[in-house]
Formats: C-alpha cells, structure tokens, sequence
C-alpha cells in the first residue's frame, strides 16, 4: 500500500491534469519512474532520486486527495475493467508475495543485479564483478529495486514489482478499445490473460525473466497509437516514454521497439494524410523515434567507459562474428551446391 500511495500521485497527475488515457497512465507512471531512476543511477545519485520521487509522489497524492475532497476533481469510480485488473492484481500479489524465486536464471542475473542495488544503491563498477551478461540492461531491475527500497527486500517483493509493470501493460490494452461499454471486446482481452497464464510455460509470472514483459511492453506501446490515435503530442510522449524502458530492458527488446515504431509512424502518417497535423510534425516523430533507443545507447556507453573487454564477455556479440557466421553459412551452402 506505501509504494501504491508514492505512485498513485503521479497517476492521477497525467490523468487529471495532462488529461491522458486512465488506461495508459499506469504503464507511463511505472516508466517514467524508472527511466528517472536510471538516468540518476548513470550518474550516481540512485538514492537521492529514490527520496525525490517518493516525497514528490506523497505530495502529489496529498493534493489529489484534497482535491478529491474539496470536489475539484470528480473522484471516478472503478469500471469492470478497472475492478478485474485489482482482483487480478490481488490474486496473484497475495500469492507471489509469499513465492521463492524458482528458476535458476534469477540468480545469474535479474534477482542478483536487484540485491545490488538494494545494498549498494549504485551500478555495478567492473570491481564488483557481479555483471558479466553485459548486454543486459538494468531497466525493470531499476522499478523492483524501487519497490524493494519502499517496502522490503524479498523474493517475494521482487516478484510483486514485476508483476506490478507486467499489469500495467496488460492494462494498457484496454486504452486501444473504441468503445469500452461493449463488453465483449474487454471479454476477450481478459480471456487473452488466461491464455497467456497456460500456455506460456517456460516464462510464467513467478520468476524475474523478462521474455514476457518485452511483448507486453511493446503492446502498451502500440495501445497508446490507437489511444491516443488523433492526439499527435501525447501519442508521441507515450510512445518516447514506455518504449525508452523497454529499450533498457534487454536487447531482444530492441526488436520490439522497432515494431512499435512502425505502428507510431504509421499513425503519424495516418495523422499527416488526414490533415490533423501538418507535414513538419514528422520531424519531431522521427525525434521520437531516434530518443526511444537514447537509454540503450545511454548504456553502450555507460559499459564502454567503465568496463574492458565488454565485447569478449557473455551474451555480447560483435559485427565481425556476425559476418563470420554468415560466411560459414555460405561456405556450407556453396560445398552443397
């Protein structure tokens, strides 16, 4: 409940104030959050950011209440939809809360990275010698740190941060709906839930691995180009937002962020053709798109400058063995021909 009263502050502050979708004002809060933490980490001031948002989220949330209060603000009741993801949240909170972390690579990894910087308060340095899976970046270790910093570092607490921005962008789905009073479409988008719960087998909700998180990411992405489809500014600050994390959170998710850029242009175009913006607004769209990858590229440099021999470490790949591959690939076909 402490680390939902920090955040609900700033929810409420891009819902009533910026006036963005109730739906895709979790998934940005969560992001921005963590892009906030990670540019601080980059340059050692991970606490201090951690006192600063969580004093400015009590803040926000005091004023929101009193508004609540005092009736400037119409309190809105939770919808169905809004009643299904708590239950959601709840059930599988109450469960994973009390879970040990089961599979072997949350301790290569994605637990050990979060148990650093919950001690450390810092990035790794080459010292340390805790990283070798360089080109994994520290994005959704960055939000369940910041969970574990407000209420307590546990396994368990580390599988309800994870589970808290998987939810928000399974959430974000329902923001692409045209008409939410149809039940039918939001039928299906819960049955879609329970699909993913059964047959995704190998990366289910009670471990830390990203695989997941990277295509529901992507997906609250692209539910803000048809959220917020005649609403150039705000289409292109969700899109910036959401996918500068998933950008950080591994990079396989580099292809998904490419994927998402495509539907943002698309409706960037859609919006040029159509004569809602005018043509010199692809300008500041293509700026979206080239500052989504900023917090990667922020990370190639950050390991460049305080880490040798990255491209001889695990996981890291290089150009020239690419090119090798392929050339081996040729060699063979060749020989067969």
């Amino acid at each position: 409940m402490l680390s939902f009263f920090f955040m609900v502050g700033y929810a409420d502050l891009f819902r009533n104030r910026f006036k963005m979708n109730r739906r895709l004002t979790w998934v940005f809060t969560f992001s921005a959050i963590t892009l906030v933490l990670y540019l601080a980490a980059l340059f050692n001031a991970l606490l201090p950011a951690v006192y600063g948002i969580c004093g400015l989220g009590a803040i926000l949330s005091v004023y929101q209440l009193v508004r609540y209060v005092t009736k400037k603000d119409t309190f809105r009741v939770p919808d169905f939809i809004a009643l299904g993801m708590l239950l959601y949240l709840l059930a599988f909170g109450s469960v994973l809360f009390k879970s040990p972390l089961l599979h072997y690579d949350n301790f290569t990894y994605w637990a050990t990275i979060v148990k650093f910087l919950y001690s450390n308060d810092s990035l790794p340095t080459q010292q340390d010698a805790i990283i070798s899976y360089y080109t994994y970046p520290v994005g959704n270790s960055m939000f369940i740190y910041f969970v574990t910093k407000i209420v307590v570092f546990s396994e368990g607490t580390m599988l309800v941060g994870q589970l808290l921005l998987t939810l928000s962008g399974l959430y974000a789905l329902f923001g692409s709906l045209r008409d939410e009073r149809r039940a039918l479409p939001s039928a299906l988008i819960f049955g879609s839930f329970a699909l993913f719960n059964t047959f995704n087998i190998a990366i289910r909700l009670n471990n830390l691995l990203v695989d997941f998180l990277l295509p529901v990411l992507a997906l609250a992405a692209i539910a803000g180009c048809f959220a917020y489809r005649n609403q150039f500014w705000r289409m292109s600050l969700h899109t910036l937002v959401v996918l500068g994390l998933l950008s950080i959170v591994k990079v396989s998710g580099l292809f998904f962020v490419a994927i998402a850029l495509f539907v943002y242009l698309f409706f960037v175009v859609r919006l040029i053709r159509r004569k809602i913006i005018r043509w010199w607004n692809l300008f500041p769209a293509l700026l979206t798109a080239g500052l989504s990858f900023l917090p990667y590229l922020l990370w190639q440099i950050h390991m460049s400058l305080n880490f040798i021999n990255v491209s001889k470490a695990k996981h890291a790949v290089s150009f020239s063995e690419i090119d090798q591959y392929w050339q081996g690939i040729w060699m063979m076909w060749h020989k067969k021909s």
